[in-house]
């Protein structure tokens, strides 16, 4: 009796190993513009994911350094909430492409396609005219922070101007990403894998 014959053509795979193919050539589709913005939009996940992980290693150091030697690090909450800070600002551009922000899709659920679709779209420009208002304010308060020397006086004092420049960079970001669902149509979640 003969055993299975085994063809010479590779078989088709969808093993992880094809994952740069295929994102590959889903971004060969795509204008250099969107494919860099989807650079962009992934690093912001990757650097909030490294904010995330750092907070718990940091607090961790605190908490040997105080068993092990009687003595905290006196700064290190001010870190770790600065981290928190930077690593929110940066995830949410991330986390709305990946569309795991916090929604309430209800009444998108109950309407038919292409009225779901004009709602889902007319909410990217309420959003986007939103996010546009706080870069606007953002700039305002960094130009303050610039022109005053503003500080944060707390255990450890640093200038408040980095943080806000986060945050003017997180919602144009945010725009940016609002802006390319309404010229493309994109939905949040859509063909997108949360991968970094």
């Amino acid at each position: 009796m003969m055993g299975p014959t085994r063809s010479a053509a590779p078989a088709a795979s969808s093993a992880p190993a094809d994952a740069p193919a295929r994102e590959a050539a889903r971004a060969a589709g795509r204008s250099p513009l969107l494919a860099a913005h989807d650079r962009l939009i992934r690093a912001c996940g990757a650097l909030a994911a490294l904010g995330f992980l750092a907070a718990p290693v940091l607090v961790s150091a605190d908490v040997i350094s105080r068993h092990a030697a009687g003595a905290n690090i006196a700064w290190l909450p001010d870190v770790c909430e600065y981290l928190l800070f930077a690593a929110t600002m940066l995830g949410a551009p991330w986390l709305l492409r990946l569309g795991r922000h916090v929604r309430i899709d209800i009444l998108p659920g109950l309407l038919p396609g292409r009225a779901a679709r004009g709602l889902e779209q007319g909410i990217n420009l309420f959003l986007l005219a939103v996010s546009g208002a706080l870069v606007w304010q953002g700039v305002s308060a960094l130009d303050l922070a610039l022109r005053y020397g503003s500080m944060l006086y707390k255990s450890l004092t640093v200038p408040v101007w980095p943080f806000v420049a986060l945050f003017i960079l997180s919602f144009s970001v945010i725009a940016l990403e609002l802006a390319v669902r309404l010229v493309t149509g994109r939905v949040g979640g859509e063909d997108d894998q949360p991968h970094l």
